[in-house]
């Protein structure tokens, strides 16, 4: 009897590592709220190389539409810094410049974040 009590010991001993297994691993990839491994979640890539209707001009429209743009299936939040000159604004979702420029601006280097649950991407573009 006394060896079959330390079988069974062992059997319930090696279930117990084995779960606590499972959980550790599962703590390591946890899902996030939307139900997604968040290590499967990828941050939105964008970019303005090569953009066209960067130069703009006094009371003519301009638009600046990245060259690429994925949300990797999640919503982007798209800002820009510094803040656009008057008449010109982002599109909160697709990163798009645009609008009618009122005043004159000087040539400026503007940081775009695009970010969503996964993280953020920041790309650069130079507005004439």
């Amino acid at each position: 009897m006394k060896i079959k009590s330390q079988s069974v010991s062992q059997s319930v001993s090696q279930s117990v590592i084995l779960l606590i297994l499972f959980i550790i691993s599962s703590c390591q990839n946890p899902i996030s709220e939307t139900g997604y491994s968040t290590t499967d979640l990828n941050h939105p890539e964008f970019s303005y190389a090569g953009a066209k209707g960067t130069t703009g001009s006094v009371r003519n429209p301009m638009t600046v539409t990245p060259t690429s743009f994925n949300n990797n299936g999640f919503t982007a939040t798209c800002t820009v810094l510094p803040a656009l000159p008057p008449g010109l604004s982002i599109h909160p979702s697709t990163c798009v410049i645009s609008g009618t420029p009122l005043n004159s601006s000087p040539k400026t280097n503007y940081i775009v974040t695009a970010q969503n649950i996964a993280g953020l991407t920041r790309e650069s573009v130079v507005l004439n």
